[in-house]
């Protein structure tokens, strides 16, 4: 235990973390990838918090972008069993 001294010492050289407010931080171009994965990240947010139909149609558009992501994994598993078993 320290001093009350060097506590206040010790709390000034700890992080800070600024609070800025919702809609007034300074976003990054959307053509770099930090732009596009803020995108990605503010579209998960919509879907989250979205209701109904539109909940929905967020559903839908995520399935439509993965399913080929996850018909070009079973392909190639199916082709690489092949190959090693001698197919």
């Amino acid at each position: 235990m320290g001093t009350a001294n060097e506590d206040r010492a010790r709390a000034t050289t700890e992080a800070y973390v600024r609070f800025v407010e919702p809609g007034q931080e300074r976003r990054p171009s959307p053509y770099s990838v930090e732009g596009y994965i803020a995108g990605v990240g503010d579209f998960a947010v919509g879907a989250a918090r979205a209701r109904g139909w539109r909940r929905l149609v967020a559903k839908v558009v995520v399935v439509a972008l993965l399913l080929p992501l996850a018909v070009a994994v079973v392909e190639g598993v199916i082709t690489l069993l092949g190959l090693l078993l001698g197919n």
